[in-house]
């Protein structure tokens, strides 16, 4: 998990500043840790004798990355997308038979090419279709509500484009700072013009995001230039997040003074609707009590699940490595048996062989006496 330094200054005039974001420190150390390889072309290639991955440990992969080679990050993005009511398996299913579909017309038509050139030009894999169709459909400029200058979106590279993104981004959080700092010296009537001019460039912040999140994409996997942005934009994620929720605090602040006027101002009649309104928030206040007790009982069930499973594994391996010192061990008595076996048929060779020597001595001493006599 990287934890982010965030740094703002306000000055009288109640302008904020925003810093560059640096990260503090990495859970993976760099001394022990490597980046993940996805790229499927490098993977095939032989490791180098000095290559970090036969001595480092490697990294986990991004929420952007997939180990399945088969899987692709803007496809999957259009699955999303075609989803509905959460039901992702059926987009999911409509989308690959869509790419069945093109997979099996690309076939049509690379055997009915008659020469070798025309079957090169013909794309057959669907996943890479699909990219060069959406990369198509993409506008190569976005007409944005703002009213400085007009940023010219042309078909630049990522880098510049992100550049200004920036500077735009730049532009529109510090007037926002300066427009939610005028709200408190506005009349009542003007509030609301200056509040939904305020939403308005906050929409058109989110709308800079997105393309800055698409121009990221665009980068090379794995680059600095990549890691680089991907933290601006988190950053500045957190920093809209922080305008919206700035805005929101002055919007209740300028609406408690009217609130107090208006609930001062009650007719008995509305007495009524008030303690229902109560009852019902306090309802609802209990009932987000319990299903927050019944998710953290979840988390701790799976929890508990996860160890009992590592106990399982763990006792499974302690089983198997018992069963095959057992079998060892039995292997071991079986070549006792035959050891003893042996030993024990030498044995009886080795008495029957003296007994048969006695009554050979004894044959033939009885034959020397009866000789002598």
């Amino acid at each position: 998990m990287l934890v982010l330094g965030w740094r703002t200054s306000f000055c009288s005039s109640s302008t904020r500043f925003l810093s560059t974001t640096s990260i503090c420190f990495d859970r993976y150390d760099p001394k022990l840790f490597t980046e993940a390889v996805v790229d499927k072309e490098q993977l095939c290639k032989p490791l180098n004798p000095d290559d970090p991955r036969k001595y480092m440990f490697i990294k986990a992969l991004k929420s952007d990355h997939s180990p399945v080679f088969y899987r692709d990050h803007v496809v999957d993005k259009l699955i999303r997308v075609c989803m509905k009511e959460g039901k992702k398996e059926i987009s999911r299913n409509n989308v690959m038979s869509a790419l069945e579909t093109v997979k099996r017309r690309q076939y049509k038509l690379w055997a009915r090419a008659k020469t070798n050139e025309e079957k090169a030009q013909i794309e057959l894999n669907p996943f890479a279709v699909a990219n060069k169709a959406i990369l198509n459909s993409r506008p190569l400029m976005k007409l944005l509500g703002v009213t400085r200058e007009i940023m010219a979106m042309a078909a630049t590279s990522p880098v510049a484009l992100l550049t200004q993104f920036e500077q735009q981004y730049s532009v529109n959080t510090a007037d926002i700072t300066a427009k939610i700092g005028r709200l408190q010296s506005m009349g009542t009537s003007n509030r609301v013009n200056g509040i939904r001019e305020i939403q308005r460039l906050l929409g058109d912040v989110s709308d800079l995001l997105e393309q800055m999140e698409l121009s990221v994409h665009e980068l090379q996997s794995g680059s600095q230039e990549r890691t680089k942005y991907d933290t601006r934009v988190k950053s500045y994620h957190n920093d809209k997040k922080q305008l919206e929720i700035e805005l929101q605090r002055v919007v209740q602040r300028f609406n408690y003074d009217d609130d107090r006027v208006e609930l001062f101002s009650v007719d008995e009649n509305c007495v009524d609707q008030q303690d229902q309104l109560i009852q019902n928030t306090e309802s609802l206040a209990r009932t987000s009590r319990k299903i927050q007790d019944t998710y953290r009982m979840v988390v701790e069930t799976e929890q508990v699940g996860n160890e009992i499973l590592g106990n399982l594994g763990s006792q499974r391996e302690t089983i198997t490595r018992a069963r095959e010192r057992m079998r060892e061990a039995d292997a071991d008595v079986t070549r006792s048996n035959k050891v003893l076996s042996q030993m024990i048929r030498r044995v009886i060779q080795n008495r029957l062989l003296l007994l048969i020597i006695a009554i050979f001595m004894m044959v033939c001493l009885l034959f020397i006496i009866y000789k002598s006599l």
